[in-house]
């Protein structure tokens, strides 16, 4: 099915991805941010620790003078971070076909744009490599659209509640405003410091996700080999990949982020198992 048939009202931006359908299950935090005590967030430490937005070692803040090639590790700490389970069933992760993205950000200068279309196109060419069908297409943008505050403040509640809400035909609907924006993913660059995730949009059909990328703020709010870690990562939660055990890959959780280094492709790599994965839920 092509996940980019979906769609209604079109709005300029966002980006909608490929949800779960009747039994949500959030990757939530997959960026583990800072809390005034030093410990991380329940979320985070339910979910672990992966490449992203943060990182929290032995309860310090890490050196400033960590070499470049950790910059990817600092990643993996957001990335694994924070995949909350709000059900227990996996999702399947957007359907064969061109996917459809729609960025919502603030600004046209937001730093953070560049690194996510490298996510974007990061994840095309390792789709390609597996002969599968499924691309993202080029990321429409919505630029301080309307919309944005609704979807802020949906992200917020899912970020604040997401272990208690409760799952399948209980779960609370989307914001009908989300559901309308014709987009697969609808990724919103967040103006707020909270976790970033992947949400399943419960009852929608065909599947669709929000993803969602915190405003970090701090030493590595314009890391941009941080950023595109994270929305690579979260990503991979919309093609349908959860959390490995692998602490140095692109979709660990837990991450060892000081020992983590990129591949040939820029990014942290992927596993076989993570392949295998995609071939079985995309095909050939």
């Amino acid at each position: 099915m092509n996940v980019g048939r979906v769609g209604r009202a079109a709005t300029a931006g966002g980006v909608v991805a490929a949800a779960q359908g009747s039994a949500p299950r959030a990757a939530l935090g997959c960026g583990i941010g800072w809390v005034p005590d030093g410990s991380r967030s329940s979320a985070a430490v339910r979910a672990g620790t992966g490449p992203g937005e943060g990182l929290q070692t032995a309860g310090r803040r890490p050196s400033r003078s960590v070499p470049r090639r950790v910059g990817a590790a600092l990643v993996v700490a957001a990335l694994a971070g924070g995949a909350l389970a709000a059900a227990a069933t996996e999702p399947p992760g957007v359907q064969p076909g061109n996917s459809s993205i729609l960025v919502v950000v603030p600004s046209a200068a937001d730093d953070r744009l560049a690194p996510a279309r490298e996510a974007v196109a990061f994840w095309n060419d390792r789709l390609a490599e597996l002969g599968v069908e499924t691309r993202f297409a080029e990321p429409r943008l919505a630029v301080g659209s309307p919309v944005e505050r609704t979807l802020e403040n949906y992200a917020r509640q899912v970020a604040q509640r997401a272990t208690h809400l409760p799952a399948g035909d209980a779960e609370p609907p989307p914001p009908a405003a989300l559901v309308a924006l014709d987009a697969d993913v609808v990724l919103l660059l967040s103006r707020q410091d909270i976790l970033s995730f992947t949400w399943p949009l419960p009852r929608v059909s065909p599947p669709r996700y929000l993803v969602v990328i915190r405003r970090v703020r701090g030493p590595y709010r314009t890391d941009p080999m941080v950023t595109k870690h994270v929305v690579a990562h979260e990503l991979g939660h919309a093609l349908g990949l959860d959390h490995n055990a692998e602490p140095h890959t692109l979709m660990c959780g837990p991450c060892q982020p000081l020992t983590a280094e990129p591949d040939a492709t820029g990014f942290l790599p992927l596993t076989d198992g993570d392949r295998a994965r995609l071939v079985e839920l995309h095909g050939r």
